[in-house]
């Protein structure tokens, strides 16, 4: 467990700034969400910060891990989260995502 906290906290301190965003169900598709993060990223550039995590999104996500991934976000961790309760004994993964400003 010490292991995982340090690991954590090695990428933190590569990707100190921390981006969550929505979009409202009827407003999607009009490039918002992406406008929002590349100025978010752009400010965060101008402030010295040297990288950005995007919190842990479920793996099952794949349009918000396609949105991460064409905006220049890489795949940092992948954690298991539970095992999905329809009883198949599957895993969830959460998957944090990173870039480098």
């Amino acid at each position: 467990m010490a292991e995982e906290w340090a690991s954590v906290r090695a990428t933190l301190d590569d990707y100190p700034a921390h981006l969550h965003v929505n979009v409202q169900q009827g407003f999607r598709g009009q490039r918002l969400g992406q406008r929002l993060v590349e100025k978010f990223c752009e400010r965060a550039r101008a402030a010295g910060v040297h990288g950005v995590h995007a919190g842990r999104l479920s793996a099952e996500n794949a349009p918000a891990r396609h949105f991460f991934e064409q905006l220049g976000f890489t795949e940092l961790q992948r954690e298991a989260r539970f095992r999905k309760p329809d009883g198949s004994g599957d895993i969830l993964y959460t998957i944090l995502y990173g870039k480098r400003l």
